[in-house]
Formats: C-alpha cells, structure tokens, sequence
C-alpha cells in the first residue's frame, strides 16, 4: 500500500510532534472506571393538571427591533454564519428558519447572514437582500436587531444578527 503522507506532511507531522513525550505507563496501568449506577425510580409521583378554558389563546408575544448602534458593534465575536448565495427565496426561507432556531436554541448571540448585495441577481434590484431584511422585522421572536455588516465581512451584502435569548 502506499503511504498516503506527502513528505511535505512527514516533515509538518515530525514540527508538530517535537518536544512530545510517549506516556511512561502501559495500558494495564490506567484506572478503569466503573460504569455509573442507574438511577432509582421516583418514590411518588404527583399528576400534573393543566386547565385552560376553551376560549384561551395563546399569548403572542410581539417584540419589537432595537437598532443597533455602532458601539453594539465594535466588539462582537461572530458565533455562526449562514450564506444564502445562489438560494431561491423559497429556500432561503427554510434555510433561516431553520439557522436562526437552531442559532437560539444553543445559545448563538450574534450571527452572520450573507445575502448579498443583487447586483448580480435576474432583475439586479437585490430582492433576497429584501426578504432577509422583512424576515427580521417577521421573526422578533428570533431577532433583537441587525444591522449591515462592516465591509470586511460583506458590507452592504451582510448582516450582523443578533440573537433573541430564549426564553423558557
């Protein structure tokens, strides 16, 4: 067979490993540990009664966009990023719903959406820019603001998301 390292990759790997000791001890040596106790089954369980009256909704909390002021932007660290380049707005749709839940849920503060600007776009009037902008205003439930990004993470093709924290 032959060997799948470059001499390039031999000579990056021997850098790398300099200064690295071999641990002394051999495999009997190192503790194994016990695989946990399961857990015993709650003593009483109490039911659990939920009421509500038919004519209840449920409460629809609307938010409302703060505007982000340069001083919110001097400092952020990007936690994830979502190109939406070559999507339909059909697809871009599914595609931010889904980011921008999943951004919340493991607790993303601020996010990068890459929408470009549609100077190459069918009618070159930037429509995806559009709807990314609309679909902030729609889902304040996700979205606390946004702003364009700095010229070094798209400019006027980017935006800065900040993430609504969950709440539970």
């Amino acid at each position: 067979m032959k060997d799948p390292l470059t001499p390039e990759d031999k000579a990056l790997w021997r850098l790398f490993s300099e200064g690295i000791d071999r641990l002394k001890k051999s495999k009997e040596e190192f503790v194994v540990l016990p695989s946990p106790l399961p857990l015993p089954p709650l003593k009483k369980q109490i039911p659990v009664v939920i009421q509500t009256k038919p004519e209840m909704k449920p409460r629809q909390v609307k938010y409302e966009l703060s505007p982000l002021e340069s001083r919110h932007l001097k400092n952020i660290i990007i936690d994830a990023r979502l190109d939406l380049h070559g999507y339909k707005l059909d697809q871009a749709e599914v595609a931010l719903n889904r980011f921008m839940t999943t951004s919340q849920q493991v607790n993303r503060r601020w996010v990068l959406i890459i929408s470009g600007k549609g100077l190459h776009s069918a009618e070159g009037r930037g429509t995806l820019k559009k709807f990314v902008q609309e679909w902030f205003h729609q889902n304040t439930h996700l979205v606390t603001g946004f702003s364009e990004s700095k010229p070094q993470h798209g400019g006027a093709g980017a935006f800065y998301v900040k993430v609504r924290r969950l709440r539970v």
